[in-house]
C-alpha cells in the first residue's frame, strides 16, 4: 500500500529505537524513567532468580551517564548457565523478559485505574483542529472549544452530530453552540452561525472545516479497549493528531478532561503509559530467539537439553546462530522494508 509506505517513511527509522533523545516520539523525562525502570527490573530479576537457584553472580551494579543512573546490570556466570539443566537455565534467562511483562501489565492496570477517575469537563465534541480559510476558522472557532449543540439541538456524541451535519449542502446555514474551557473548567459559551462551504472531496456536500470528536466516547473506548482492541494501548500519545485523538491523556485531548487528581492526572497517566509501553517492548524484544538476547540463549539451552545425545556443541551453536540470523533478518526487513521500496 503506497499510502501506508509513505506514512511509515514520515515516521523515520529512529522511531523504532527505545532511546529518549533519538526517538522523536519518546518523551525525554518519561522515556528515561521508563527505560531505567525496565533495565533495572530486567537485570534484578535475572540476579534474584540466579541466586535462588544457586548460580554464581559475578557482579552487580548501576550504569551511569554524566552522574545520571541509566540502568543496572547483573553478571551471571555464563559457564554455570550453560552447564545447568535446561529447565533451570531457562528460568534464569526468562526471568528478565517475564519481570518486564509483569511490570508492563501492572503499569497498564494503574493507567486504566487512573482513567477511571477522569471525566469530560462538559459533554460534547472536543474541537481538535480547524482548517484555515474555511467557515469554522472564519467564525472564530478554536481548537480546545467544545461543540454542545447544532441548530439548538444538544449533541453529546459523534452520532448526534453526524446525523445533522452529514446532511449539510454547500451554502446551507447552521448555528453551532460551543463552550470554552481553560485550566480544567468552563469559562464561557458562545453560538455562531456559519455557512457551509463546498466539500473539497465531494462537491455535493457542505464543509465547515471543523474536526471534532466525542469526548465521552474517547474515554470509554480507551478504558474498554482491552476487550475489543487492545492494540490501542500501543498507540503513542505523542504521535500524529489522528492518534492523539484516540488517547484521553495525550497533550491534544487532556485539556477536555478533569480528575480529582487535578494536573497530576495527566502526569501520572503519561508516566505509567510509557512504563507500560517500554517494558512491554523490552520484554518482547528480549524474548526473541536472537542470540545473545535472553530468548536466543533460552533457545540454545533448549537445544542443548533436547539434542545433547544427538548433536555436537558445534552443531547446536550453528543451529542457534542460523535461527538468530533468520529472525533478525525478519525483524530488520519489517523495520526497513518500507524505506527501500520505490515511492
Amino acid at each position: 500500500n503506497a499510502l501506508a509506505r509513505e506514512y511509515i517513511r514520515s515516521v523515520t527509522p529512529l522511531a523504532n529505537l527505545l532511546i529518549p533523545g533519538l526517538n522523536p516520539y519518546l518523551p525525554l523525562v518519561y522515556g528515561w524513567i521508563a527505560l531505567i525502570v525496565g533495565i533495572a527490573v530486567h537485570e534484578a530479576a535475572h540476579g534474584v532468580l540466579a541466586r535462588s537457584l544457586n548460580f554464581p553472580v559475578k557482579s552487580t551494579g548501576l550504569l551511569f551517564f554524566l552522574f545520571i543512573p541509566i540502568g543496572a546490570f547483573v553478571e551471571v556466570d555464563d559457564k554455570e548457565i550453560r552447564a545447568a539443566k535446561a529447565r533451570d537455565s531457562g528460568r534464569v534467562l526468562a526471568a528478565g523478559p517475564g519481570s518486564n511483562m509483569v511490570v508492563a501489565l501492572v503499569s497498564l492496570l494503574i493507567l486504566l485505574t487512573l482513567l477511571g477517575s477522569a471525566t469530560p469537563i462538559v459533554d460534547g465534541l472536543g474541537v481538535t483542529a480547524v482548517a484555515e480559510g474555511y467557515p469554522a476558522h472564519v467564525a472564530g472557532i478554536q481548537p480546545g472549544d467544545v461543540l454542545i449543540s447544532v441548530n439548538g439541538v444538544s449533541v453529546t456524541n459523534m452520532v448526534d452530530a453526524y446525523s445533522i451535519l452529514s446532511t449539510l449542502k454547500p451554502e446551507d446555514r447552521v448555528v453551532l453552540g460551543f463552550v470554552k474551557l481553560a485550566e480544567g473548567e468552563v469559562i464561557g459559551s458562545y453560538s455562531v452561525e456559519v455557512t457551509a462551504a463546498t466539500n473539497p472531496y465531494d462537491p455535493s456536500r457542505g464543509y465547515l472545516g471543523l474536526t471534532a470528536i466525542g469526548l465521552r466516547e474517547v474515554l470509554d473506548n480507551y478504558r474498554g479497549a482491552w476487550r475489543l482492541n487492545p492494540f490501542l494501548y500501543l498507540v503513542w500519545p505523542t504521535f500524529s493528531t489522528a492518534n492523539q485523538q484516540l488517547i484521553p491523556f495525550s497533550q491534544l485531548m487532556s485539556r477536555f478532561y478533569t480528575s480529582p487528581l487535578g494536573s497530576l492526572y495527566q502526569i501520572l497517566a503519561n508516566l505509567f503509559f510509557w512504563i507500560w509501553f517500554v517494558n512491554f517492548n523490552i520484554s518482547i524484544f528480549n524474548a526473541l530467539p536472537i542470540y545473545p538476547l535472553d530468548g536466543g540463549q533460552t533457545f540454545r539451552a533448549l537445544l542443548q537439553g533436547s539434542l545433547k545425545n544427538i548433536a555436537s556443541e558445534a552443531t547446536i551453536k550453528r543451529l542457534t546462530l542460523t535461527v538468530s540470523a533468520v529472525v533478525l533478518s525478519l525483524v530488520l526487513s519489517m523495520l526497513f522494508f518500507p524505506y527501500l521500496l520505490p515511492q
